[in-house]
């Protein structure tokens, strides 16, 4: 506290005003950030997690999720501080290279806004500090979408990721920039039920997901299901986290959040979903528990990794990932 009546003291005598004071100390607390994670510091970069984070977050386990690939360089680019009350938005490029030469995978860019707290007279960043969209409502769709998008965030929302971040809030960051609609016909989807557009047509405040028209006629349980998997490549695509990690990674992510929402089902609606199986009444339910069912049978630790090991051994992922 005695801190901060002194910063406020001393803005009052020099004559800055707050939001100035706020700005330059923002900018100074995001440059040490990301020099501890050039570094691989991961032990200072805690000291700047928010305080009230810290109490369910160990050290140990905040280091453990960090990237640890190791960085030849790191450099960024502001192109926008925004001073909101005691919140400091910071849109910025990011540039890292991994090796002298810099070139191909070596070298990525990540675009992007990083969100920061003031508390105290201090910037603090959260677990998960990415504004992903600004957007403050959500595109037109059909309202089946919009019912799948929040079953879909309900659900994951006591599920955590490997950084220790809510898969539910994971999602809910990006769905006022979700636009999903209907592909004109199953043709069009190359024998995928639905898929995220990867290209600088989905910009991050513009997310476009495809699904099979057939999907118009399943319920709400189904429709989550697929959109959880396609919203988890739109997440990681707007945070930029997709360039950090291989194409087999982010389809095992996306996997593994569409099997954890699975599991959250209730006895009765397991059973519906059972019962159209063994009736082969539905074929968007056949496919999903035998992809489920395959993913099992292959060997690793977690669901992840027997996911992982799925994609890397199907032949449309090895064509989809350039393999």
């Amino acid at each position: 506290m005695f801190g901060l009546l002194a910063g406020i003291i001393f803005l009052w005598i020099s004559g800055i005003p707050v939001n100035t004071y706020k700005r330059l100390t923002l900018l100074q607390v995001y440059d040490k950030v990301v020099n501890f994670e050039k570094v691989g510091d991961f032990t200072s970069e805690y000291d700047l997690l928010l305080p009230s984070r810290k109490i369910n977050t160990s050290l140990d386990s905040f280091v453990s999720s960090r990237d640890k690939k190791t960085i030849y360089s790191e450099t960024y680019t502001i192109n926008n501080v925004e001073i909101k009350d005691d919140k400091g938005i910071i849109d910025r490029i990011l540039h890292i290279c991994y090796s002298s030469n810099c070139q191909g995978t070596d070298k990525i860019e990540i675009t992007g806004k990083k969100i920061f707290y003031f508390v105290n007279g201090n910037w603090y960043m959260d677990l998960n500090n990415n504004l992903v969209c600004s957007r403050t409502s959500m595109y037109p769709m059909p309202p089946e979408f919009s019912r799948g998008i929040s079953l879909a965030i309900q659900r994951l929302t006591n599920s955590v990721d490997s950084s220790g971040v809510s898969r539910g809030k994971n999602l809910d960051s990006v769905k006022n920039c979700l636009d999903i609609q209907y592909a004109q016909s199953d043709q069009n989807l190359s024998g995928a039920e639905g898929f995220f557009l990867f290209n600088k047509s989905s910009a991050p405040e513009h997310l476009q997901i495809i699904v099979s028209p057939k999907y118009s006629a399943s319920d709400d349980l189904l429709t989550a299901t697929l959109l959880a998997h396609e919203m988890t490549h739109a997440y990681l695509h707007s945070t930029g986290i997709d360039q950090t990690i291989t194409c087999y990674e982010n389809e095992a992510d996306a996997f593994t959040t569409e099997y954890i929402f699975v599991r959250s089902l209730t006895d009765e609606e397991r059973n519906s979903i059972s019962q159209r199986y063994y009736n082969q009444s539905s074929q968007a339910v056949m496919n999903l528990l035998e992809t489920i069912n395959g993913m099992l049978s292959y060997q690793g630790s977690s669901y992840y990794d027997k996911a992982l090991n799925y994609v890397k051994a199907s032949y449309f992922y090895q064509n989809q990932c350039g393999y």
